[in-house]
């Protein structure tokens, strides 16, 4: 890619936004001034910025001193970084023991509108397993992971995505009637679990738990995948009582957070 069409990808005036910030790494306070000989800035420009800074809590401005410092919104958004990484942090290491146990690929995933998203997994240890990569989305009617994310919602909740949800053919199996839909989630509640085959991958299958936080309230599932034979015919059950544990360890140890906490 040459240099012209490279600088097409960015904002002008949001790098230079960017750069008013990224004093404050180094600087606990600065005036105007201070501002404009490390920038280079018109002295406009520089005000501007940081009024729109201080609008949004990025910037505040001492009167008294006739400095600008760093506001609260960025100890909310470092907070939240470091929440979120400590709790990756943790859900993995729940995956590699979980995939270490049943020799099967483990990834945990959220809800991102109508499909689910994998935040996280752990390679299982057979020869011939399981391919997901973290960052991939399905729909959430074609897999066991999405089913789970849907089942454990509030019943009006579910049924208010059931009314606008795409139902998407990502293979001959996957479930495109909502009859059939509702009638496997209402089964899902009641056994706990979900397994679904061949439905997201054709030579594929999946089982998958809720995880809940401390209110009770779905963050997650917790899934296991791989090849269709050896779930098929009832064979996941053996399975189930890894991966319910394992789904218990995260909701104790992630039991304060919120699903948007993890997207």
């Amino acid at each position: 890619m040459d240099g012209a069409k490279e600088s097409k990808r960015y904002i002008d005036v949001v790098l230079r936004t960017l750069d008013v910030l990224e004093l404050f790494l180094t600087h606990e306070k600065l005036k105007l001034k201070d501002i404009y000989d490390l920038t280079g800035m018109q002295k406009n420009r520089i005000i501007r910025i940081c009024g729109t800074l201080m609008s949004r809590g990025f910037l505040i401005f001492s009167k008294d001193e006739m400095t600008y410092s760093l506001g609260p919104l960025v100890s909310f958004l470092g907070h939240r970084f470091d929440r979120k990484n400590s709790s990756l942090a943790v859900i993995q290491n729940v995956l590699e023991q979980l995939s270490l146990e049943t020799g099967e690929t483990s990834h945990f995933c959220v809800r991102r509108g109508f499909c689910r998203f994998c935040l996280a997994i752990a390679d299982g240890t057979k020869a011939l397993r399981f391919a997901i990569e973290p960052g991939s989305v399905s729909p959430l009617n074609a897999s066991a992971s999405g089913k789970v994310l849907l089942a454990f919602l509030p019943e009006e909740e579910y049924g208010e995505i059931l009314k606008d949800m795409p139902f998407v053919a990502v293979t001959s199996h996957s479930i495109l009637d909502v009859k059939i839909l509702r009638k496997q989630l209402d089964e899902i509640r009641r056994q706990g679990y979900a397994a679904s085959f061949r439905e997201n991958i054709p030579s594929g299958a999946g089982l998958a738990v809720p995880v809940f936080n401390k209110n009770n309230q779905i963050i997650g599932s917790l899934n296991l995948g791989g090849l269709a034979e050896d779930y098929e015919n009832g064979k996941y059950v053996r399975y189930l009582p890894a991966l319910r544990e394992a789904a218990c360890q995260l909701s104790t140890l992630c039991g304060g957070l919120q699903m948007q906490d993890l997207i």
